[in-house]
Formats: C-alpha cells, sequence, structure tokens
C-alpha cells in the first residue's frame, strides 16, 4: 500500500511538473509571439511609415513643383498681360498721335483754305476798290478836261508839226495828237470837238503845235477860227 501511494505521488508529481512545464512552455510561447508580434509590428509601421513619408514627400514635392509651376505660370500671365496693357497704351497714344495730326492737318488745312479764301476775296476788294478809284480818277480828270481849258504841259516849249490829212475823223486827229506828245486823251479832243459841233471845221493841213497848248487852242487853230477873227 505504502509503494503504491509513492507510484501514485510520484504520478502526481510528475504530472503536476509536467502540468507546469507546459504551463510554463505556454507562457514563454505567449511571451515569444507577444515579442515577435511587438518586433513584427514595429517593423511594419516603421515600414508603413517609411512608405507614407515617402508618398508624403513625394506629394509634397510634387505640390511644390507644381506650385512653382503654377507661380511661374501665374508670372507668365501677368508680363503677358501687362506686355499687352502696355502694347495697348502704346498703340492707344499712337493713335492719339495720328489722330492729333490729323486734327492739326484739318485745322491747318482749313485754315489755309479760309486764309486762301480771305486773301483772295481781300486781292478781288482791292482790285475791286482799285478800278473804282481809276474809273473815278479817270471820270473826274476827263470832265475837268472836257469842261475847263487844260494843257498837258503848261510850260512846254517845243513845238510838233502834224499833219492832218483830208477826211480824217475827228478820233484819228485825236489820237494823233496823242501819239505826238500833244494833248493827254484823245478821247477829251474828241469830246469837245463834239460839244462845240466842230467836227466838220476841221481843215486838212500841216499845224506847228505844242504841248503848252489847250485843247480850246488847239481846236481853235486846226478849225481856222484864229485866222478868220484875225480876217475880220
Amino acid at each position: 500500500m505504502s509503494e503504491e501511494k509513492r507510484k501514485v505521488s510520484n504520478v502526481k508529481k510528475n504530472t503536476e511538473s509536467t502540468t507546469k512545464s507546459n504551463t510554463s512552455n505556454k507562457s514563454a510561447d505567449k511571451n515569444v509571439n507577444k515579442n515577435v508580434n511587438k518586433s513584427t509590428n514595429k517593423s511594419a509601421n516603421k515600414a508603413v511609415n517609411k512608405d507614407v513619408n515617402k508618398v508624403v514627400n513625394k506629394n509634397n514635392g510634387s505640390d511644390k513643383k507644381t506650385f512653382v509651376d503654377n507661380k511661374e505660370e501665374k508670372k507668365n500671365v501677368n508680363n503677358a498681360a501687362k506686355n499687352e496693357k502696355n502694347t495697348d497704351i502704346h498703340t492707344q497714344k499712337n493713335r492719339k498721335t495720328v489722330n492729333k495730326k490729323v486734327k492739326w492737318d484739318e485745322a491747318v488745312r482749313k485754315g489755309f483754305k479760309h486764309s486762301s479764301g480771305f486773301m483772295f476775296s481781300l486781292l478781288i476788294n482791292i482790285v475791286i476798290v482799285f478800278v473804282v478809284i481809276k474809273l473815278f480818277s479817270y471820270a473826274f480828270n476827263f470832265a475837268y478836261s472836257v469842261f475847263g481849258d487844260v494843257a498837258k504841259d503848261p510850260i512846254g516849249k517845243e513845238y510838233v508839226v502834224i499833219e492832218i490829212p483830208a477826211d480824217s475823223s475827228t478820233l484819228q486827229i485825236g489820237k494823233a495828237l496823242e501819239d505826238s506828245g500833244i494833248i493827254d486823251d484823245k478821247y477829251v479832243f474828241f469830246a469837245k470837238v463834239r460839244i462845240k459841233d466842230l467836227g466838220g471845221e476841221i481843215k486838212a493841213g500841216k499845224y506847228g503845235l505844242s504841248s503848252s497848248m489847250t485843247y480850246n487852242e488847239i481846236i481853235n487853230l486846226i478849225c481856222g477860227i484864229e485866222e478868220e477873227e484875225e480876217g475880220d
């Protein structure tokens, strides 16, 4: 009986030690698994973090590059806008300059046109006034010579021989006297002869006449009026 109890006791001890050993092995396995899991998790986390950092860095680099590209593009757009604005400003300035030049040329042309018109009108008026003055002066001198008794040169002493052909008209005789410098105006001579009604009394012949003689003296001489008076 004691032997059997001992055996039973030994079996129980072995069983308990085996159980303890198994328990210890399980605990060790758990610890090992736990450590392994921790190491695995750490490695995985590190790898994941590394990959995440790479992706983040890559994204950051891409974002940075995109930002730089956008900045350059924006700068180029701004430069293009500035250049276009400057071009528009220069174009507007050139257009304003051209418009000013056109307006100036038009104003000069209009001014020249008005000035030319004014000068032409002024010239016409001056000519008209000059003609009127000349006509008035001629009319005055003509009337004064016709109704007065004047000589071309009252102090003249030179005598000229004038030949009056037969059947000469009064105007032809007056022209011959004017061409010889005896009288100033053949029309005054013609008018005085007509007023005195002596056209048919003029005698053909040669006469010594001077510019100091008046129209009346010349007419009386060529009509023989003085000779008749002297005869009487």
